[in-house]
């Protein structure tokens, strides 16, 4: 009879363990928030990309690799190319920087109504490796400072340019 009343308390003691374990990893699975993700985003993109809370405002986890739900990213084009992104609260890009197909760097610069400064390489309509033009642009243009490059008879020139609006120019909104 005690030997029953043991078993009994041990089987009792395990189920009641094995609940309270059961919805402490639960409760510890819930409040986990994932703001780091690595790997290949829906577009083809591998990443390294960041939330700000892992979890949209009383719904479920945020999917990371949604580019949508991307705070910051680092990674590499579905063609090769390298890439960093950063996003506002409102989820809109701020700031890209990438470099094109042919290894020419490119930064640029949001705010919420759009893009403001762009800084780095400019392609041709015929994007090719010879492509050697890089500007400033300040956007709405207002102003724009670059330089075109040019290869003629083996040697090559560059020529530079400045252009500043004189009128005023509505700001987009």
């Amino acid at each position: 009879m005690k030997q029953t009343g043991v078993i009994a308390a041990a089987l009792a003691a395990g189920f009641v363990g094995g609940a309270l374990g059961t919805l402490v990893t639960r409760a510890s699975e819930q409040s986990r928030h994932e703001i780091s993700y690595w790997g290949v985003d829906k577009v083809q993109n591998v990443v390294l990309a960041f939330g700000t809370h892992g979890l949209a405002e009383g719904g479920p986890p945020i999917d990371l690799k949604d580019p949508a739900n991307e705070t910051d990213a680092i990674g590499v084009f579905h063609d090769e190319t390298p890439f960093l992104r950063m996003r506002g609260a409102d989820g809109r890009t701020r700031v890209d920087m990438f470099l094109s197909l042919y290894g020419k760097p490119f930064l640029s610069m949001d705010d919420e109504t759009g893009p403001r400064v762009r800084l780095g390489f400019e392609g041709s309509d015929t994007p090719n490796p010879d492509d050697s033009d890089y500007s400033l642009v300040f956007t709405p243009e207002v102003a724009r400072i670059g330089f075109h490059a040019e290869k003629v008879g083996g040697q090559t020139y560059v020529q530079g340019g400045v252009y500043v609006r004189q009128g005023k120019v509505k700001y987009p909104e």
